[in-house]
């Protein structure tokens, strides 16, 4: 800890961590409850489930150096997926059992069901893959990749309600920012997100600081930008490009996986309305 403490400004502001790779490991918020206490702040960016697949369909499998008979489609990759999650999340299935011994902070009476991420992806990569690769044998090279944990769940990674879970009612303070709100009226999501935070100022300086540009942007295969500031009018020429690319990959897909999907996803913002009533977390409602 005194490591990982001494990575922070030594400063009475407000700081913290940005990781993304957090969420969906109840051993994580078991390690951050252990250490640092539960009365620390922890904020959750939730993205429509869809857009986010895609995105990292985009970035962690498409950037790959691929020839073109090496690439699986999008709605393969997610059929593929959809068959592991009907058996994980079934009554008793690796969902329920994973959770079952996984740590949680909270009451017991309010433990989670499903431990989504550990419990349906760890150690099924061949038997998620095996019939795509059976039927083209030129394709393994493509999910051979220290990032196939990552495009192995693109479903999986978007059921933010069922990880979100692992970290309410062990935590005091939890926030909900919706990646639409953040698009549609930036201004007005930060100034919330800092009343929450008890940070001061008000609406004019977050305007400032939200004129600047978006960080963090990614608009194709190889030009995404990390850590560095993107005008607000690239931002819109990215999202142009990548909602036009989206578009385009919809109506690729079988219509029976899309809308399976899109009701996936309906059904995800359901409970993560669900959870807000329950806990009462912070943050407006999401809406995809």
């Amino acid at each position: 800890m005194t490591w990982y403490l001494s990575q922070f400004p030594k400063t009475h502001l407000h700081t913290g961590e940005a990781a993304p790779g957090y969420l969906p490991y109840p051993y994580v918020a078991e390690r951050i409850y252990n250490d640092l206490g539960d009365d620390i702040n922890i904020i959750m960016i939730a993205r429509d489930p869809i857009e986010r697949a895609f995105s990292s369909y985009m970035y962690n499998y498409r950037s790959q150096p691929l020839k073109a008979n090496e690439i699986i489609s999008f709605n393969d990759l997610i059929s593929a997926e959809f068959a592991i999650l009907d058996s994980c999340l079934s009554p008793g299935g690796s969902a329920e059992q994973r959770a079952s011994s996984s740590p949680y902070m909270g009451n017991v009476i309010d433990k989670p069901r499903f431990n989504v991420i550990e419990g349906c992806y760890e150690d099924k990569q061949d038997e998620q893959w095996r019939q795509i690769i059976e039927q083209n044998p030129s394709v393994a090279h493509s999910v051979d990749s220290p990032l196939s944990y990552l495009f192995q769940a693109f479903v999986g990674r978007g059921l933010y309600s069922y990880q979100l879970e692992w970290w309410l009612g062990a935590f005091n303070n939890v926030f909900v920012v919706c990646s639409q709100e953040l698009k549609n009226d930036s201004k007005d999501a930060m100034t919330k997100l800092g009343n929450w935070m008890g940070v001061e100022g008000g609406s004019k300086e977050w305007e400032d600081v939200v004129q600047l540009g978006a960080y963090n942007v990614g608009g194709g295969t190889k030009s995404y930008v990390y850590d560095e500031k993107v005008s607000w009018d690239a931002f819109d020429k990215i999202s142009e490009e990548m909602g036009g690319t989206l578009a385009q990959l919809k109506m690729a897909m079988d219509p029976d996986v899309l809308k399976r999907f899109e009701q996936l996803a309906q059904d995800e913002l359901k409970h993560l309305n669900e959870l807000q009533k329950r806990f009462a977390f912070g943050g407006g409602k999401c809406e995809w």
